[in-house]
């Protein structure tokens, strides 16, 4: 037993999937919004939901992480539609997404707190692989793969999982 607790202490669920081109080149699209499927609906419900979100990317080594805040909008883009529902996830540019690549993985994790956390790891990097073991998610494709945090799910705040959530301010 340890007295660090458990991840359900912090987070309610997370989702994550490797973003596209589409997503995240503003070449390519000036939306900034990610089609919201439905499993991210387990995670933000079907009610619109304006936030402050915390953007962090990680890549190889201290000094590339960045930080940032930036409003966050999930809502129905067919609201008005009596039989159709769209939610979309509308995120504010910020130095976070301009640095993030086709390829690399998203993760959004909403915290016990209502607070979501917008966490970019560099494609195939060690800070990838350990978000991808501390939140128990298989190796993502192009679409989201969300998990609610469940008994079944849920780990330990050991030693290890402490130092990573405290790399991503999440534990002090």
């Amino acid at each position: 037993m340890n007295d660090f607790g458990h991840l359900s202490d912090y987070f309610t669920g997370v989702a994550a999937k490797r973003l596209s081109v589409v997503e995240i080149d503003e070449k390519r699209s000036n939306q900034h919004e990610i089609n919201g499927v439905s499993e991210l609906k387990n995670l933000f419900g079907v009610e619109k939901l304006a936030v402050t979100a915390r953007f962090i990317y990680l890549g190889e080594d201290e000094e590339t992480t960045l930080r940032a805040n930036a409003n966050m909008t999930w809502y129905d883009a067919r609201a008005q539609h009596p039989k159709r529902t769209e939610h979309r996830l509308y995120y504010q540019s910020n130095p976070v997404v301009t640095k993030a690549a086709p390829g690399d993985l998203m993760l959004l994790a909403r915290r016990v707190d209502g607070e979501v956390l917008v966490i970019v790891a560099k494609r195939e990097s060690s800070p990838e692989n350990r978000l991808l073991w501390v939140f128990s998610l298989e190796e993502q494709a192009d679409k989201f793969s969300v998990g609610m945090m469940s008994p079944a799910r849920d780990k330990d705040i050991d030693f290890t999982v402490r130092t990573i959530l405290e790399d991503l301010d999440q534990v002090v």
